[in-house]
């Protein structure tokens, strides 16, 4: 007696035409014969043998987290500590191609404010003589997309990169080969499979998906995104000074050391500042805040106007470094809080809260308009213009405002800016 196994379906008819043009013919059915000796049964459940389907996404799911396990020991910040998971790396190392649960992109989003502030800071504590413009110069250069795509190539960030959906049926066990191949048609010369990762803007080129051969193409964007989710996911995992261990890890020039914060206090002490103590002290009492550097609060509120006075400072510095502050806190507050918003809300949440109009708007209702130092006379009619159109307006209106394009005096949302960073 003989098992047979039917190894193909009779073709059905499809109405397509032959080479020589005539209809489909039948195709008969092939089977394979073996004798009932050579069988054996396994009694399997079913259950059990549906898990193995699972296996090839279980082992790629392993894969991709010791490869993030990999990253982290490169790393290497407090090698002993656990406090990065290597489930949040993976996060930040996924894209929105592999049709995951998860993706990079709320952790880019915070990532860059991290980098954002870490940068400023450091400028600002390291260059006192700089002012305003050539520091946000500077800053520009430094969290740019080809400088974070340089810094990225060169640690190998884009070895990591998870960019296509994962393929059960092209998985292959260790030494296995591929029944289902990809041929290589990206024009690649060589004809071993190459150690890097190829990195293109040629959207003629699939992106992510690999040949069989081993190449695989890469966005520039991309790399230059991951550096900024890899900052995002070691803030969360392990706060500032995580942040600033990749940083430096990545060859991004950060000082925040205390020695260059305690210099900038004491630069910061020889303003006189007793002339205006007076107002000093009413703006803590609003504040409801007692300032330990007192001439830091003078600077904060001085106008670039008062320089024709002679004054020799003014809050454009305080304006530069306070802006990546604010940034950074409400990134975080809107990134923890909504944890399962679209990352593209996220971004408009954030759109909506830092902007010069609603700063302005809160220096009116706080009336932090009247501490300001400066020696204006159109400055002094556009913020009383200003304020005359709020105390005017109904609250219906101010909404309105708060949703238009910018109304207010710049000078206004830059004091808030300013006083904000010395908390």
């Amino acid at each position: 007696m003989l098992a047979e196994r039917s190894l193909c379906k009779p073709n059905d008819a499809t109405g397509r035409k032959t080479n020589n043009g005539s209809k489909p013919v039948k195709k008969s059915e092939n089977h394979v014969h073996m004798p009932p000796e050579l069988l054996a049964h396994i009694n399997i459940p079913l259950d059990v043998l549906r898990s193995f389907y699972l296996l090839p996404s279980l082992m790629h799911r392993l894969e991709s987290l010791m490869l993030a396990s990999q990253l982290r020991r490169k790393v290497a910040f407090n090698p002993n500590d656990s406090c990065i998971p290597s489930s949040l790396i993976l996060e930040a190392l996924t894209t929105l191609r592999c049709c995951e649960d998860f993706s990079l992109e709320r952790l880019e989003l915070l990532g860059d404010s991290v980098l954002k502030y870490a940068v400023s800071c450091s400028l600002f504590l390291k260059f006192p003589e700089k002012h305003e413009g050539q520091l946000s110069s500077q800053r520009s250069q430094i969290i740019s997309n080809a400088t974070l795509h340089r810094v990225g190539i060169e640690r190998g960030i884009q070895g990591y990169i998870r960019d296509a959906a994962f393929e059960p049926r092209r998985w292959l066990a260790p030494g296995q080969l591929s029944i289902r191949p990809s041929p290589c048609k990206c024009g690649v010369e060589d004809s071993e499979v190459p150690k890097d990762i190829y990195v293109t803007d040629d959207t003629s080129i699939v992106i992510g998906k690999a040949c069989d051969r081993g190449h695989r193409w890469i966005c520039s964007k991309t790399i230059s995104d991951c550096v900024e989710t890899l900052i995002g996911a070691y803030y969360v995992g392990g706060g500032l000074n995580a942040a600033v261990a990749i940083l430096k890890w990545l060859g991004i020039d950060v000082e925040l050391d205390e020695a260059i914060t305690v210099e900038a206090i004491r630069s910061a002490t020889i303003w006189n500042y007793l002339p205006k103590i007076d107002e000093i002290e009413v703006l803590e009492a609003k504040l409801d805040y007692r300032f330990s550097v007192k001439g830091l609060l003078l600077e904060a509120i001085t106008h670039a106007s008062q320089q024709e006075l002679g004054v020799c400072y003014c809050y454009q510095r305080l304006e530069f470094l306070g802006d990546a502050v604010l940034d950074l806190l409400i990134t975080s507050q809107l990134f923890d809080r909504h944890k399962d918003i679209d990352p593209g809300e996220l971004t408009d949440l954030r759109s909506a809260s830092v902007n010069n109009e609603n700063f302005a708007q809160v220096a009116v209702k706080h009336k932090l308009h009247h501490h300001l130092q400066h020696g204006s006379g159109l400055l002094l009619e556009q913020i009383t213009n200003y304020v005359k159109e709020l105390e005017d307006s109904t609250e219906e209106k101010c909404l309105v405002l708060s949703k238009s394009p910018s109304n207010g005096p710049k000078v206004l949302g830059d004091i808030i800016e300013s006083i904000k960073e010395q908390y």
